[in-house]
């Protein structure tokens, strides 16, 4: 989709505008999923050096009352739940450069206070986002066929979750269970024709910047369609190559056999994962939808283990300014004799003995300004344990409201 600068005031003021917390069809194109990083292509020549460079971000704070927690942790506290800044320059037409900065990321989701709470990695404070070089339209075909490329650092293009975990894009205060999302450098190659198109990315793997601690690559295949002008699908795969620690994230912890399923000289682990998600919209409501499965492999294939995720959100556009919204999600073995690590950013690291974790939210959003959206919710945890384990305390029930703001 191809679109002329304006003065970089009017452009992000229209790219903010575009936004809507409840939109359905939010990441299912990859190369134009983000509508604050999406600005377009270069004015004529004529035109002054500032309208190359847009800047834009957002930022998110409020309240929370949070426990008891399943590892009785419990909170009452104040919360900048993130901040996120980012610089995009367009020096030629379709040729860009963005780098993107978290002075405070997700803290490490909405309900943490600290960065440590959740064995949150190192650096979760401040840490670098995307960062890089963009080349648009290097193959063009039909009325709106075209192949996008992006070499640098950038979102691993798998599953939906990611999409919208943006404080600004997620209608909810809380993420879902599984939340897996993460960046990494490598080469994307975005494809798009009509109402279809496809992410293919190869990535090193490793989540140390810059670095392939074993020289295996990581390979992410998205694959996306618009059907009925209403229905919206996005399948993904993600092949992770033997590394010990690889570049996604699971919640607040790193996505590796060891943090999942336990274990403390695993080495170098591999697996795979595999969703099917996507929304639909019928007059005002929109369900976002997505079931997952991961398959990991420690100690040369010797071990392997298995988990399942899935998550359903409707929400419902009440006026232009006012919405409510629903999320059910779920992880884990499912399994009596075998227990998963979640690294979920509310309870905590939950262990090994941990069956399932399961969630449903509930609240509601208004649009002070088109900027601005104030939220309220109330959220329940459950979580079942193996056979034969005990947990001090299953459940939980939280509240929390927030401020997001675009700018």
């Amino acid at each position: 989709m191809k679109k002329n600068y304006a003065p970089t005031a009017s452009l992000v003021s229209a790219a903010l505008l575009s936004m809507c917390t409840t939109s359905g069809a939010a990441g299912l194109d990859e190369s134009e999923f983000n509508s604050m990083r999406q600005l377009g292509n270069t004015p004529s020549a004529g035109d002054h050096w500032t309208d190359r460079i847009q800047m834009g971000g957002f930022a998110a704070a409020g309240a929370i009352s949070a426990g008891p927690a399943i590892n009785d942790y419990r909170r009452k506290n104040f919360v900048v739940h993130e901040i996120n800044t980012f610089i995009k320059a367009t020096p030629a037409q379709d040729v860009s450069a963005m780098i993107e900065i978290y002075p405070f990321l997700f803290q490490p989701s909405t309900f943490q206070s600290t960065a440590t709470a959740a064995g949150a990695p190192s650096g979760f404070i401040s840490m670098l986002g995307e960062g890089y070089l963009q080349l648009k339209n290097l193959a063009t075909w039909g009325t709106s066929g075209s192949i996008t490329m992006k070499l640098g650092r950038f979102d691993i293009p798998y599953g939906t979750d990611y999409v919208r975990q943006d404080s600004v894009d997620n209608p909810l205060i809380t993420k879902s269970v599984a939340w897996l999302w993460g960046w990494d450098e490598g080469v994307q190659l975005n494809i798009k024709s009509g109402n279809s198109g496809a992410a293919v990315a190869v990535t090193d793997g490793a989540v140390s910047r810059n670095t392939d601690d074993t020289g295996a690559k990581d390979y992410t295949l998205k694959l996306w369609t618009e059907l009925f002008g209403s229905l919206q699908l996005a399948g993904s795969a993600h092949w992770m190559g033997p590394t010990s620690s690889h570049a996604m994230y699971q919640g607040a912890g790193l996505l590796n056999y060891a943090n999942i399923f336990g274990g403390s000289k695993i080495g170098y682990n591999s697996g795979s994962m595999y969703e099917l998600g996507g929304s639909h919209q019928w007059s005002s409501l929109t369900t976002h939808f997505n079931v997952g499965k991961m398959y990991f492999n420690a100690e040369n294939n010797t071990i392997k283990r298995q988990a399942t995720y899935y998550s359903i959100e409707p929400n419902f556009k009440w006026t232009d300014k006012t919405y409510f919204a629903v999320r059910y999600s779920a992880m884990g073995t499912f399994a009596d004799g075998v227990g998963i690590n979640i690294n979920d950013s509310l309870s905590g690291n939950l262990g090994t003995s941990a069956k399932s974790l399961k969630r449903i939210a509930l609240g509601a959003g208004y649009k002070l300004n088109p900027a601005t959206t104030l939220k309220a919710e109330v959220m329940k945890d459950e979580m079942a344990v193996t056979t034969g384990t005990k947990a001090p305390d299953n459940r939980r029930l939280n509240f929390g409201l927030q401020v997001a703001m675009k700018f």
